[in-house]
């Protein structure tokens, strides 16, 4: 058990180094609601709430208000999204159908 919860903690302490590294990464840049981010995503404002909850993108609330995220971040994952799309694409286009 104490294993588990070490394992857990190292997992913890990784993983807010990664975002803190993040936030500075995009922080100084322009930030936008999740009803922004989600129009430039083509998702829900819920999907965006979940993708901060994840940890895909980070999302803070300056003075316990709405959420605001850095639009660099939502830009880079927009680009990321994109890019697996095409690589999905290309991927099952070499692949024969079913019916071949």
């Amino acid at each position: 058990m104490d294993d588990e919860l070490e394992m857990i903690d190292r997992h913890s302490a990784s993983f807010k180094r990664r975002a803190a590294d993040l936030a500075k990464q995009y922080a100084g840049g322009k930030v936008i609601t999740v009803s922004e981010a989600s129009r430039m995503l083509h998702v829900s404002n819920q999907t965006v709430r979940l993708l901060v909850k994840r940890g895909t993108l980070i999302g803070f609330t300056p003075g316990n208000r709405k959420i605001l995220l850095f639009k660099a971040q939502v830009q880079d994952y927009l680009i990321h999204l994109q890019q697996e799309a095409i690589e999905y694409g290309a991927a099952s286009f070499r692949k024969k159908a079913w019916y071949e």
